[in-house]
């Protein structure tokens, strides 16, 4: 292989380089000489900077305009640099023209004794300006440690000229161990827990042909890791590649002589763990690591100003032995190779670029070369041409070159030893799950953090909360990273055995037995563990039991003599604790009787986020070729979060499917229609569910009857089918009820379905005033889920369908007999599709029955929103319109439920604003009128009448909130007021919310600055506070807009507060405390529910972007305001997306961002201008305020740049 080395020579006083420039080649070698002037001036630099570590990383994506910038300029540093290295003189011509007709097998090599050398972009380096670079070009390219800068503390070892290029061999006669080392010092808000470890143990088990065995470090501190290193190391097996997956700073620290650079890892007790790089790279020398892998942000970064004029950035020195980033001074201490990164790096970039990394070393080759073809790959990973800059991001610095060398029969042990490697792992752990874990990286972190320090952990959480999968991926990730050799309180996992017990019932006897035929000893019936051999085993055995059984209590089986209760069970587990064995206990629920509380620590399972339950689903369906969109949100918006239902319901889409990818889609279109609510789910407690359907029954029907509806409407709440819409019954009895396959818990549904406390109240909020649409789902059940019945159901819950099933034609029936005519129509019709519903309304129309007719058209007005194209109800609105104003006249009357939800119709069906306003103001005034008159009387206030008469006014207070407000400040004060008192009196929550928020709204927007107005601000956040802290009982919307304008009110609290010249620390709480509201909107408009609001979600993101930088928080500042930008060019809001770009400028000025800041508004500006091109009336003064805003930070002329 020829050699290209380019070594720096020194600077002179103008910051210019002279470089010696090496070719060496099998005929000889070639020598030239060029000085270098800095290539890029310090704004060249930030730009450069903002590009890997805003751009790429996704912080600043909206911005195609400046990263266009940025590559034209990187293309233009490149050149200029080529120009001064090759083309400065006749004899680098020369030189050039021979080494570029051999780039495919040559290595480049920068060496540097000054750090000012790091500072030129060597990456860039390029002939023309579309030319590839050059580092992409050629086989290799590093960066070189330079003699003198080789720790005096290794004793200065010799380097000869060119000894780094004599390859070190790693022993082929031992198997290559990688040392993991994953810190996530950031706990919640940290990168994904296995986000690189989990693609790269794929790679390996599909690719490993040097057999190449990984442990990881637990605990990941600096502490541990010596330990670590030194005892392979003294046992004739050090660990060849040590490999830190964390956060790498670039920091000032206090005390410290400069900027410098660190590793963190994770600290001890509480803080912060900054390893600067010669200690680590001591650690790793003692170890006899020769390979140090750093997917660590700032890695190998050097802080500087581009001018090179030996000043650093904001003033500070960078003299010629300033301190080198982490990378340079661990290969300084002795580590033969060192791969980093110079930016902060995304994690999918830092994934795809290990992978490849590994799956190089694993076929084996110098290392070198397989670095730069790792980095081929991340740039041409889209095509022939770059697809972004961040190939540059990997940094590969030696002091000695590291050859990866096999040949089969090294392959062939080697493959032996891995497979015993791998066998021990195997007793009883299933297969991967399909799709993966996602979105649950956190417990694994939380349970492998706490078998460091406790000896048994407890993982709890609802049916379908992932439980099972989640055991079964902590078993297998244990096994691949067993814990290397023991110290202290952490012993090696020997073996780790995995128990799934699932059913109805277990009894202790047989959960007793088969744990014990599972261990690694023999466990008499005593429980009793003496033998020093059977605790050492126990010691390094991980169990992990996976119980997802109701448990027979001490009372069934009996406590034995002297036990501490938890019966058998509780007495085995305490005695394998005692022994030193470590478990896992995986529950429903926790079971304090089993496991002692001082050295037991549990965790709860969370629900999947809205983008981890959309990837999982992803993963999902792409095993049955499906990309099919609607589907896909309607499976997230389904699941809740609980990825156990999104596999749920893909398997039973598989089992109805005939085996091809249209039945697939069509059967799980056919089941989502089935589960999905709106988008928007009810978070009441389970039990409430139950409540509702149930006392939403017609009290008219005598108890009998009651109880048969009552059975019904249980049944269909277990299968949540689509016109339980209407009583807006989301997943929870989903989450209770799929694992109800015993006995004894049917048996307390039906004493619940029997239960007079059930049946006392409406409780449903008038959207369920008739019970047909029950007998309906019944019916239709009967004729196309059976399958779906038997598969869920026991011989028990079998018998309960069928009850259920003949219940429901005895209803039809009885109503028949009843002369209910139009109820039994719908009855009869048993279908749920919209045209069945539209033949029950046409035959409610001709038998005059206008209850019915306006029920039916309510419900199908509903199914409307989940059946997009059909808007069939406006049309039976206005023949329903023509025939009850007919029977009005005639002297027939509507009840005043059904004629305020006729009312609501007429809202719906409105047409212009002016006629909106007046079905709103007309309902309003029917609805004020009914509530009144249902008040006169005292003692029927609580009537069930009165309650649908107080709720009716408040939703027709919200609706006509706009038009009230035409009656002056004081009047729809005075009105939100009453509507706020009267939610409370019913106790409906999410009204008070919604009340609420409207009052905060008028108080932060309109109110004049006075003390009565102050006083009122402060009593309305408090009361929305008291009304939030009831978690579940408000909608999701009510709650993104309550937690923003309760931040509104903190904002207006601390200008009020500036104003004053008040205390500066409170000023700072309220700021925070807006910050906190701000963010808890942020993520309730995450959440997958209709009715939010994009304006809401836009103003939220200026508002955080505004208090950021109230705060210093300049990465909040860019985050909060490109996220208003993107929102707006999605919603289509092409001015709101300019004003955020204007605002984001002007607040980076604050912060001494200035090239930035005039990027933004320039391009501000530029946007404007084409609004006013395209009509937009206000774009004229933005313009202004671009001009003036620039003239006041920069004190110039905003440029003309050619609008």
């Amino acid at each position: 292989m020829s050699v290209l080395e380019i070594k720096e020579c020194g600077f002179d006083s103008r910051g210019v380089m002279r470089v010696a420039i090496t070719y060496l080649h099998a005929n000889g070698s070639k020598t030239a000489s060029a000085d270098l002037a800095p290539v890029w001036t310090e704004d060249d630099w930030r730009l450069h900077r903002w590009y890997f570590e805003d751009f790429l990383t996704g912080r600043d994506g909206h911005v195609p305009r400046l990263a266009n910038v940025a590559l034209d300029r990187m293309a233009d540093i490149g050149v200029n640099l080529f120009r001064q290295v090759f083309d400065g003189g006749e004899e680098t011509r020369r030189l050039w023209a021979e080494v570029s007709q051999a780039l495919r097998g040559l290595r480049v090599e920068i060496e540097e004794a000054d750090p000012r050398t790091r500072l030129f972009p060597w990456e860039l380096l390029r002939p023309e300006r579309n030319a590839a670079s050059v580092s992409l070009a050629v086989s290799s390219f590093v960066f070189r440690i330079a003699q003198s800068h080789m720790s005096t503390k290794l004793g200065r070892p010799t380097l000869m000229r060119h000894g780094a290029r004599r390859p070190v061999e790693l022993d082929e006669s031992r198997p290559y161990r990688v040392l993991f080392v994953i810190c996530r010092p950031f706990d919640d808000s940290d990168v994904e827990y296995r986000a690189v470890a989990r693609p790269v143990l794929a790679a390996l088990e599909q690719r490993n042909h040097l057999g190449i065995t990984l442990d990881l470090l637990r605990p990941p501190t600096f502490r541990r890791l010596c330990v670590v290193l030194k005892e392979a190391a003294d046992a004739g097996r050090p660990y060849q590649i040590v490999h830190f997956d964390g956060h790498g700073t670039w920091e000032h620290l206090e005390g410290s002589s400069g900027f410098r650079g660190y590793a963190l890892f994770e600290p001890e007790l509480q803080g912060r763990s900054l390893v600067p790089g010669d200690k680590l790279g001591m650690a790793l020398n003692a170890g006899s690591v020769k390979l140090l892998i750093m997917n660590a942000c700032r890695s190998a970064y050097t802080q500087s100003s581009g001018a090179l004029s030996a000043r650093g950035i904001d003033g500070l020195p960078m003299a010629a032995d300033a301190a080198m980033p982490v990378a340079y001074e661990v290969a300084a201490n002795g580590v033969d190779s060192v791969i980093a990164m110079r930016y902060n790096v995304g994690v999918e970039t830092a994934a795809q670029f290990v992978v490849q990394l590994y799956d190089g070393i694993s076929q084996g080759g110098e290392l070198a070369d397989i670095f730069s073809d790792a980095r081929r790959d991340l740039a041409f990973a889209h095509g022939q041409q770059p697809a972004s800059e961040c190939w540059q991001l990997p940094v590969l610095v030696q002091s000695k070159t590291v050859q990866f060398r096999t040949n089969e029969s090294t392959v062939g042990r080697r493959r032996a030893r891995s497979g015993k490697h791998r066998n021990m792992f195997s007793d009883g752990i299933p297969p991967a799950p399909e799709g993966g874990v996602i979105g649950q990286d956190y417990a694994l972190l939380a349970i492998d953090r706490a078998l460091v320090k406790y000896q048994a952990v407890m993982l709890v959480g609802p049916p379908y909360a992932g439980k099972s999968v989640l055991a079964q991926e902590f078993a297998r990730w244990c096994s691949l990273t067993h814990h290397p050799g023991g110290h202290g309180a952490v012993a090696p996992f020997e073996k780790v055995i995995y128990r799934e017990f699932v059913g109805a019932l277990a009894a202790q006897d047989t959960l007793c037995d088969s744990i014990c035929r599972a261990l690694p000893i023999a466990v008499d019936d005593s429980f009793s563990i003496t033998t020093a051999t059977s605790r050492q085993l126990l010691k390094s055995t991980l169990l992990i039991v996976d119980c997802s059984v109701e448990v027979a209590s001490s009372k069934v089986s009996g406590d034995r003599p002297g036990s501490s209760g938890g019966g058998k069970l509780g007495d085995l587990i305490r005695s394998l604790l005692h022994a030193g064995l470590r478990i896992v206990w995986v529950s429903r629920s926790p079971v304090r009787s089993l496991l002692p509380e001082k050295s037991t620590v549990a965790f709860s399972l969370r629900r999947l986020s809205p983008d981890a339950s959309r990837a999982l689903a992803g993963e999902c369906l792409s095993r049955e070729c499906v990309d099919d969109d609607r589907l896909l949100s309607l499976l997230v918006a389904t699941s809740r979060g609980l990825p156990g239902v999104i596999r749920w319901i893909i398997d039973r889409a598989r089992i109805n499917a005939t085996g091809t990818t249209q039945s697939f889609q069509q059967a799980l279109d056919a089941l989502l229609q089935g589960f999905v609510v709106n988008g928007i789910f009810d978070a009441r407690q389970p039990n409430s569910v139950y409540e509702a359907l149930c006392a939403s029954i017609d009290r008219r029907y005598q108890a009998g009857e009651r109880r048969d509806l009552a059975l019904i409407a249980l049944f269909q709440g277990f299968f949540q089918l689509v016109t339980l819409r209407n009583l807006k019954c989301g997943l929870d009895s989903l989450e209770v009820d799929a694992h109800a396959n015993s006995q004894r818990h049917w048996g307390d549904l039906l004493q619940r379905a029997e239960s007079d406390y059930l049946l006392q109240s409406w409780g449903s909020e008038a959207y369920a005033i008739h019970p047909f649409g029950r007998a309906i789902l019944v019916r239709w059940f009967e004729e196309h889920f059976g399958e779906f019945a038997r598969s869920a159901f026991d011989e028990t819950g079998m018998a309960a369908v069928g009850a259920y099933v003949k219940a429901a034609v005895e209803l039809g029936d009885w109503l028949q007999s009843r002369a209910d005519v139009g109820r039994a129509a719908a009855v009869h019709a048993f279908a749920l599709e919209i045209s069945n519903l539209v033949a029950a309304f046409d035959y409610a129309l001709d038998l005059k029955d206008l209850e019915s007719a306006v029920a039916l058209l309510f419900a199908i007005k509903i199914q409307s929103q989940y059946a997009p194209t059909s808007n069939e109800w406006l049309g039976m609105f206005l023949r329903a319109r023509t025939a009850i104003e007919a029977q009005l006249a005639k002297g027939s009357s509507l009840p005043p439920l059904s004629q305020a939800v006729w009312l609501e119709l007429a809202i719906a069906a409105s047409e212009g604003a002016s006629e909106s306003q007046r079905a709103r103001a007309h309902y309003f005034s029917f609805c004020e009128q009914w509530m009144r008159s249902t008040m006169q009387d005292p003692a029927s206030q609580r009537s069930p009448e009165a309650v649908q008469a107080r709720f009716r006014y408040v939703h027709a207070v919200l609706s006509a909130e706009d038009m009230l407000a035409r009656n002056g400040v004081a009047y729809l004060e005075r009105t939100l007021r009453e509507a706020a008192d009267v939610a409370f009196a019913i106790d409906r929550p999410r009204l008070q919310a919604q009340a609420l928020v409207s009052l905060a709204k008028l108080y932060y927007g309109g109110a004049p600055p006075d003390e009565t107005w102050t006083g009122k601000l402060e009593e309305a956040e408090a009361c929305l506070m008291r009304v939030l802290d009831q978690e579940g009982e408000v909608d999701v919307p009510t709650c993104a807009a309550a937690f923003f304008y309760l931040g509104c009110i903190c904002v207006k609290r601390f200008y009020r507060s500036a104003d004053e010249a008040s205390d500066t620390d409170e000023q700072n709480r309220l700021l925070e405390c807006a910050r906190e509201n701000f963010l808890r909107s942020a993520a309730y408009n995450e959440l997958p529910a209709a009715g939010i609001d994009d304006d809401l979600k836009s103003m939220l993101y200026d508002e955080l972007g505004f208090v950021s930088r109230a705060l210093g928080d300049v990465e909040g500042v860019e985050r909060y305001f490109q996220k208003s930008m993107a929102l707006a060019r999605k919603i289509g809001d092409e001015h709101g997306a300019a004003v955020a770009c204007r605002n984001l400028g002007a607040a980076l000025t604050s912060f001494g961002s200035t090239y930035l800041a005039r990027l933004y508004l320039l391009e501000s500006r530029r946007s404007f201008v084409r609004l006013q091109r395209e009509g937009d009336v206000q774009a004229a003064a933005e313009i202004v305020t671009c001009r003036e805003l620039y003239d006041h930070f920069f004190h110039e002329e905003m440029p003309d740049t050619g609008e």
